[in-house]
């Protein structure tokens, strides 16, 4: 199913009605390879106009998933530019378990350096409990609106920009692991980089 150029998998991702009108929307069930994957489209690529904004709507029904990603980190991306969600990710929304002993259902934003297995990449981050003026805890069967930027790319040394995310309109605090130069983040587009 194609769902407004992003690739919506045969299993785990459903529709549902968003809480503001009858538009449809897409769902995941935590089943494994239940991602939204954007198409491949230089367009979606932060290297196209050298800065990038995301931006979803999510309702999670499930805090804890079976199928995670990383070996401790216990995650999901949601949404992400990527060939598959181990290879070659472009950038990526995540949701990380409540359960995870350091990242308790803790939202973020990536961009990554193109590889296979997923590269190094830098993100923004906000958390209920952890960050500054994070009033909005996860909550099963609850909105959250969320919005990730990729900032203008320098160089891959520069510490200047990097990524920001946003939860219900609260920006995640500036920290070095957000900026590019912290892992030598260089954006692109997944079909230029070979």
């Amino acid at each position: 199913m194609d769902l407004h150029g992003a690739a919506v998998g045969s299993a785990g991702v459903k529709l549902a009605v968003i809480p503001f009108g009858v538009s449809s929307v897409p769902y995941f069930d935590s089943e494994l390879g239940s991602a939204l994957t954007v198409a491949d489209d230089p367009q979606y690529s932060q290297a196209y106009a050298n800065t990038l904004t995301v931006a979803a709507w999510i309702c999670p029904l499930a805090r804890d998933h079976a199928h995670t990603g990383g070996s401790t980190d216990h995650y999901v991306h949601f949404l992400e530019k990527s060939i598959t969600s181990s290879t070659d990710v472009e950038w990526a929304m995540r949701l990380y378990n409540e359960t995870n002993p350091q990242r308790h259902a803790r939202l973020s934003f990536y961009t990554f350096n193109l590889g296979s297995p997923a590269g190094q990449g830098n993100g923004a981050y906000i958390e209920y409990g952890v960050s500054a003026h994070d009033a909005t805890p996860v909550e099963l069967g609850k909105w959250l609106f969320l919005v990730g930027q990729a900032e203008p790319w320098i160089s891959p040394t520069d510490l200047t920009t990097g990524c920001i995310f946003w939860k219900q309109n609260v920006k995640a605090v500036r920290s070095p692991g957000d900026k590019y130069g912290t892992y030598q983040a260089s954006p692109k587009n997944r079909r230029n980089f070979w």
